[in-house]
């Protein structure tokens, strides 16, 4: 079953309703470039003990990211966990964000893909790499496998000597 493109905050909320199912990836214009092969959620809409209402759920993807490192295109898959509070106006927007993460409802439309693509956008990594590139270790230098393996060789040269210690002055 297709996740629709938006529905009724208030009903939604009301009947605690829960969308599972793919999205169309050319429905996410924003995902366009990043190829989407598969994207997957599982969104409940519901009220919280608090009397806020919460959109939250989890998505999976493939998408097609370019390696910072040897700039290859390759097949990342994204797998992310998410949980908005809802807020009706800007005012409870601003109180809410130090609690958690508002979503702004205007309307009463709850734009389910733009959710979905926004969260996706936000789980991307900022400095992708393909599997080789992240697995490949570059050599260390000598001096660089003496750090590692002293690395509070510098200690020596503060002139801590006798059996004083830091805490007994």
């Amino acid at each position: 079953m297709p996740i629709p493109v938006q529905v009724s905050a208030e009903r939604a909320l009301a009947r605690n309703e829960r969308y599972q199912g793919q999205i169309d990836p050319s429905d996410l214009p924003r995902l366009a470039g990043f190829e989407p092969r598969q994207l997957v959620a599982d969104l409940q809409i519901r009220r919280h003990i608090t009397g806020y209402g919460r959109v939250g759920g989890s998505i999976q993807a493939e998408l097609t990211l370019e390696c910072r490192v040897c700039t290859l295109g390759f097949c990342a898959p994204l797998s992310l966990r998410f949980d908005l509070v809802l807020a009706r106006d800007e005012a409870e927007e601003a109180r809410l964000m130090d609690q958690a993460e508002p979503l702004l409802i205007t309307d009463d439309v709850l734009p389910l893909h733009r959710i979905v693509e926004d969260e996706v956008l936000l789980g991307l990594p900022m400095m992708p790499r393909c599997p080789t590139c992240e697995n490949a270790r570059p050599a260390a230098s000598g001096a660089a496998q003496e750090e590692v393996r002293r690395p509070f060789a510098a200690l020596k040269d503060l002139g801590l000597k006798g059996g004083t210690s830091a805490r007994g002055k």
